[in-house]
């Protein structure tokens, strides 16, 4: 594929968080089957526009050379994905056609953590490289009605019955050592509050332990986002 420059990226960045992007059927026909990819799974907001079928598999986000970038559905969007020549590709109405990639899914979606719940029930991931549990999947501002006029978090949750709504410190720590046992050379292993824990154990995964004895007093409702940066492709 070939490199942009990170400012042509950045430029098609802006103008696809603020314009949205459509996708045409031989798109969707591929990404449906491809399994390997990371797909939209709506953990917290929805930002697509209502007329798109949201039992479709559409991607999460895409990587425009090695820039980062929300897929969010607009139906009249000067912007599409679409399928062709065995590669995925944005084009747009002024001419621009390039290359596009998507994250990976996380092979750590599949586990089960010691209680029965599957990981993908408890955690999401953004980017590629982002570990992120929401708790509870409310806001305190629904307790008297006065939730932003915009969000979208209440009616998203209300349709969906993917993602538990309370996420307890015991199941995120069972998250964090699959995903980590699983993490084979990893670097940094997870920002919290602006503080980056190294993992000292980064050469031997297996011995990972629970992330409860890095944080002890880490607790859902202490801390409602938890985002890992994460350098290995799960």
């Amino acid at each position: 594929m070939t490199t942009l420059s990170y400012h042509y990226a950045a430029q098609l960045k802006l103008h696809l968080l603020s314009e949205g992007v459509s996708f045409d059927s031989t798109f969707l026909e591929h990404f449906e089957r491809d399994f390997e990819r990371m797909e939209k799974r709506r953990a917290y907001n929805d930002s697509d526009e209502r007329q798109l079928d949201r039992t479709l598999r559409i991607p999460q986000e895409m990587y425009i050379s090695n820039v980062v970038v929300a897929v969010n559905y607009k139906q009249h969007s000067p912007w599409q994905l679409v399928y062709h020549d065995n590669s995925y590709r944005l084009v747009g109405e002024d001419g621009t056609d390039v290359e596009i990639t998507f994250p990976k899914r996380p092979r750590f979606f599949e586990h089960v953590t010691p209680n029965g719940i599957r990981c993908d029930q408890i955690a999401n991931l953004y980017g590629g490289s982002s570990l992120a549990f929401f708790t509870p999947g409310t806001c305190y501002y629904f307790n008297d009605e006065h939730e932003c006029r915009f969000c979208s978090l209440k009616p998203n949750r209300s349709a969906q019955r993917l993602f538990l709504h309370t996420i307890s410190p015991e199941l995120a720590s069972s998250v964090l050592k699959i995903a980590r046992c699983l993490l084979c050379a990893g670097r940094t292993l997870f920002s919290l509050k602006n503080s980056t824990v190294q993992d000292p154990l980064r050469k031997d995964p297996a011995n990972c332990p629970p992330v409860a004895t890095v944080f002890p007093c880490w607790g859902a409702y202490h801390y409602p986002h938890l985002l890992g940066h994460f350098y290995e492709p799960w």
